[in-house]
């Protein structure tokens, strides 16, 4: 197959990360173009990893005919209209998280994907580590025999990485939607929540506990408790490259960035995993992801938004 041909929207520093990890694996990645606000910027971003095609514009990327997929690492409150537009312009899209600040955005650019056919899907990279497989994996086999409770800390508001918390519970438990979704937490004077913990109610008495705050930390850790073994994802959950399972260590150690590059975030050489996952399903005619379904994408984003419900913030009421 040929490499998958992407479009960069923002020239920001996961999109440089971005960027990076796809210079890793040239036989099945090439960006052609870069669309930013700052024409300096992507100028920059363009010499850099050596991209052809430089536009004015993030929406630009739309009617670039050498395009096949646009990764949208732009600003949260601007990811629904980007992943809109470039869906809408015939494009497949992958889309930093979260994918809309709500839930009924969220439903309205999956039922677009669908309508246009093309691809679609939030960059959870998480999912696509080794470590992630793995732990899914022993959960399926039974190794931890039932999982009674997922536990995990994330110390950076619900808004930008409750996401990763979600997520990590829904992957645990299959997608399966929580009975009961409870929240209590502190909320700034802009109507941030800036901590607070989410308790999720599954059936056969089953719970995920996650919390979360900007004014504790740093810490990040995850905890698979099973009535017969369990699983610790280390101190970067999010982006694990080492799994305790059982009291064995599996060390799955991330691609390096290229010689003289750098990454600006723990660990991303991990987004090739999910970039490489994007082709593989493109390869394949997929409109999404079998590993993140449509309808555990909605799921997560629902729950989040119910989170927000109980806290009191309404982004209906925040400027996109």
């Amino acid at each position: 197959m040929a490499p998958l041909r992407w479009g960069i929207c923002a020239n920001g520093m996961i999109s440089q990360d971005f960027a990076n990890a796809l210079s890793l694996s040239p036989e099945n990645h090439t960006i052609v173009a870069i669309g930013a606000r700052n024409p300096d910027k992507a100028k920059e971003f363009a010499a850099r990893f050596g991209i052809k095609i430089v536009l004015d514009s993030c929406e630009a990327l739309g009617s670039c005919k050498e395009v096949d997929v646009v990764y949208v690492g732009s600003l949260t409150n601007l990811h629904y209209q980007h992943a809109r537009h470039f869906l809408q312009s015939g494009k497949h899209v992958l889309c930093e998280k979260p994918l809309t600040q709500l839930p009924e955005q969220t439903a309205e650019l999956l039922a677009l994907a669908k309508s246009t056919g093309r691809f679609l899907m939030v960059a959870l990279w998480s999912r696509f580590f080794p470590a992630y497989s793995r732990l899914r994996q022993a959960v399926t086999n039974g190794e931890l025999g039932t999982v009674r409770l997922v536990q995990a800390n994330f110390c950076m508001p619900l808004c930008d990485f409750g996401v990763y918390l979600v997520h990590l519970a829904s992957w645990v438990y299959g997608g399966e939607k929580p009975l009961s979704v409870t929240v209590a937490g502190h909320v700034n004077e802009t109507g941030v929540d800036r901590s607070g913990g989410i308790i999720l109610k599954y059936s056969n008495n089953r719970l995920a506990s996650l919390t979360y705050s900007s004014d504790a930390g740093p810490s990040a850790t995850a905890t698979v408790l099973g009535d017969k073994g369990s699983a610790n994802l280390g101190d970067l959950f999010w982006c694990a490259t080492k799994l305790t399972l059982n009291g064995e260590l599996i060390h799955t150690p991330s691609p390096p960035a290229r010689p003289g590059e750098k990454f600006n975030f723990d660990e991303s050489g991990g987004l090739l995993y999910e970039a490489n996952h994007v082709k593989e399903c493109l390869d394949k005619g997929l409109i999404e992801s079998p590993v993140l379904p449509h309808s555990e994408c909605q799921l997560i984003h629902d729950i989040l938004a119910e989170g927000h419900r109980q806290l009191g913030v309404d982004y209906h009421n925040m400027d996109a």
